[in-house]
């Protein structure tokens, strides 16, 4: 007889890996969409890959859920907590973009200064598009800020939990949150549209930090995780039909709609795979959690920069640009593991 599957959240640590492998897998859906943005592809298959960038979503409620535990820990080191980021998100960064940044701004542009602030991803905060037109890394640069914060952000969590304020505060939060970007002032617009992309990523970020405490404390999914499930699905149909019908709300809020939806796919994801218990299908998921963030910037980037923004360059070559990055995300993952191996044994021996 079959053990009984325990419907709680500890299942979303249990598959983290899993979970980051599958965001990951979105998200290459999603960037091929420069190959159906033109083309005579049918509309509806279109909305579906405009879909899969849920995939950042889900990576950032697992963040989310993964400081909580960082600071839940009693014997937490704020120096520790810094360096580990640093080595895990931004070192990676750097290490994959050096050559793509070496090509196009010292090669094609020859400026040295362009090749700094776009590598170290100063360009980003100062408003600065790649040469490629986009603002490739932009993930990075707001979860190394969002980092930086989390301390603060758990301390003021951990308050209002006290109070048994959390939920409602966050709930308040994000509400506004979203009306506020709805009605950005018109002199303001062009500076949020640069923006948008990660400014509309904070509230789900708190949402993966407020799940890490349901996660924390294995509470079970209750009454009111099933109400936000069918919330958040009843809101994504709406807003795709919404996109089918070009009305305004569709261009105004691009991204907001897949908060709940987001939760509901982890939640969901975390279900299938314990009642499906397949040791193949986990180690393929898991492969591709172990270099998400890898494979999320290489793929990413190579196809930012190497094609002009707006040019569909075909689907074999996005595909190569696929297949190529694979093999070099797991190199990268497997170098990034060495250095801090290596530093984890110099900070051992003082």
């Amino acid at each position: 007889m079959k053990n009984r599957i325990k419907a709680d959240y500890s299942l979303l640590s249990k598959y983290r890996s899993e979970l980051m492998g599958f965001a990951s897998i979105l998200i290459v859906l999603f960037h091929s969409n420069t190959v159906f943005r033109y083309g005579n592809y049918n509309q509806y298959y279109k909305i579906f890959i405009y879909q899969q960038n849920i995939g950042v979503e889900i990576l950032l409620i697992v963040s989310g859920i993964g400081l909580y535990f960082s600071l839940s820990k009693s014997n937490f080191n704020f120096k520790e907590y810094y360096i580990k980021r640093i080595l895990n998100v931004y070192l990676t960064y750097l290490i994959i973009s050096l050559p793509l940044f070496m090509f196009y701004n010292i090669k094609i542009s020859g400026s040295v200064i362009d090749f700094i602030v776009d590598w170290t991803g100063i360009g980003f905060f100062t408003g600065k598009r790649y040469p490629s037109g986009n603002h490739g890394g932009w993930y990075v640069m707001f979860i190394m800020v969002m980092y930086a914060l989390y301390p603060l952000i758990f301390k003021v969590q951990k308050l209002l939990e006290k109070v048994k304020a959390d939920l409602i505060v966050l709930c308040i939060f994000t509400v506004a949150f979203v009306l506020a970007c709805w009605y950005v002032p018109e002199k303001h617009k062009e500076v949020y549209s640069f923006y948008e992309v990660a400014i509309t990523r904070i509230p789900v970020f708190l949402i993966g930090s407020y799940m890490g405490k349901l996660v924390y404390n294995k509470e079970k999914f209750s009454y009111g995780t099933y109400l936000t499930s069918i919330i958040g699905t009843v809101i994504l149909i709406l807003s795709i039909r919404a996109t089918i019908l070009k009305t305004e709300i569709a261009f105004i809020l691009p991204r907001f709609h897949k908060m709940l939806f987001a939760v509901v796919l982890c939640i969901v994801f975390a279900l299938i795979m314990a009642l499906l218990n397949k040791p193949l299908l986990e180690k393929i998921l898991v492969f591709f959690g172990s270099m998400s963030l890898e494979l999320y910037l290489t793929h990413n980037l190579a196809n930012g920069l190497l094609f002009k923004e707006g040019h569909c360059h075909g689907l074999g070559q996005y595909l190569i640009i696929v297949g190529v990055s694979i093999p070099i995300s797991r190199f990268i993952s497997k170098l990034r593991g060495l250095i801090i191996k290596k530093y984890q044994k110099e900070i051992s021996r003082k």
